[in-house]
């Protein structure tokens, strides 16, 4: 699941209507930094020890960091 829903975003991101409310949304309902209940619903799907290949090497945690990283740079986050 976690290369689709990691796609998904990254499209969405790129073409769809993003907004700020709709990222920080997002985050709050994924995002181990903004509520518990993110840190739930991320460990499900980005579990440590679970890889994505990024074209050059395998990200851990399903590449959750880094759609996470994407979506707090979109918010102009660099510090997350």
């Amino acid at each position: 699941m976690p290369p689709e829903l990691n796609y998904s975003i990254q499209q969405w991101l790129t073409f769809g209507h993003v907004t700020e409310d709709k990222i920080n949304l997002l985050l709050r309902l994924m995002s181990p930094y903004e509520a518990a209940a993110g840190k739930e619903i991320f460990d499900v799907y980005y579990s440590k020890g679970r890889n994505e290949s990024n074209g050059r090497i395998n990200n851990d945690y399903s590449g959750g960091y880094h759609t996470l990283a994407s979506l707090y740079a979109a918010l102009g986050n660099a510090e997350k």
